[in-house]
């Protein structure tokens, strides 16, 4: 009876590891597949969730290399994100100007057509698609041999470390220049738990903490902005100031209360 009981062990632990690394392959797949379809509709008719999502997976396609580097060292995720960053950068610029637009309306009285339209970037960023297509169908060739070679204990181990790294730094302490780090690292962890766990059933303090941060990000930007522009506009100034410490005082609550999940589920 115990071998019985210990073969169905064996046999479960094959398929819970099969199973990782076939969902491992499908997300990898899924994201080429998502960028693909974003470039060779762009633009649609609703351009800014199109640039939002054409980020997304890139950043998600980020995860998966360092991923890769992770069980093989030799291979080097920076070398192999550099053309994905040449897309995520003319997107950001793009995206941006249109971002800081809809603040300003949101903030301000400010007449937004006086800042500079991105019409350059954007026909600039169309003219490179069909050679953006042909880079990350080569590209998706190599990224899938490398992932299909990691196994789910690998997968596991990284995704441990990634989040002890979180909880130390946490723990540790934080100000304002550590924020972009924290996020992206918060961002890493989104992703690759995406791998195994659908979004409703993640741990909200990633989805909420990287979103306080990036309300935060999107002010302190904003700021210098209206200061050069508009540099009349202090209420305003002074009312993105105000609402930035808001959102610090309201990750450091959130902070807290994960850390004291943590130490409890230890």
């Amino acid at each position: 009876m115990a071998c019985i009981l210990q073969d169905v062990k064996i046999a479960d632990s094959l398929y819970l590891c099969s199973h990782i690394m076939n969902t491992l392959v499908e997300f990898t797949q899924k994201r080429f597949k998502r960028l693909l379809s974003l470039l060779k509709s762009f633009p649609g008719a609703k351009e800014k969730e199109e640039l939002h999502l054409i980020r997304l997976e890139i950043k998600k396609i980020k995860a998966l290399l360092r991923l890769i580097h992770f069980n093989n060292k030799d291979f080097s995720d920076h070398k192999h994100f550099i053309p994905f960053r040449a897309i995520f950068r003319e997107t950001g610029t793009i995206r941006d100007a249109g971002l800081r637009n809809e603040l300003l309306d949101h903030y301000t009285q400010l007449h937004t057509a006086f800042f500079r339209s991105p019409h350059k970037s954007h026909a600039m960023f169309e003219k490179k698609i069909p050679a953006h297509i042909k880079m990350v169908k080569k590209n998706k060739k190599v990224i899938l041999k490398q992932i299909k070679k990691i196994k789910s204990g690998t997968y596991a181990s990284y995704l441990r470390k990634k989040e002890k790294e979180l909880i130390n730094l946490l723990a540790e302490g934080f100000n304002q220049k550590d924020l972009h780090a924290l996020r992206k690292l918060i961002k890493e962890i989104t992703y690759l738990t995406l791998v195994k766990k659908k979004k409703r059933k993640m741990d909200p303090f990633l989805i909420e903490s990287a979103e306080l941060i990036g309300n935060w990000h999107d002010k302190q930007i904003l700021i210098p902005w209206i200061r050069t522009h508009a540099p009349k506009e202090k209420e305003t100034i002074n009312k993105l100031r105000i609402e930035s410490k808001i959102d610090l005082h309201n990750l450091r609550e959130s902070v807290d209360l994960y850390l004291k999940e943590e130490i409890k589920d230890r």
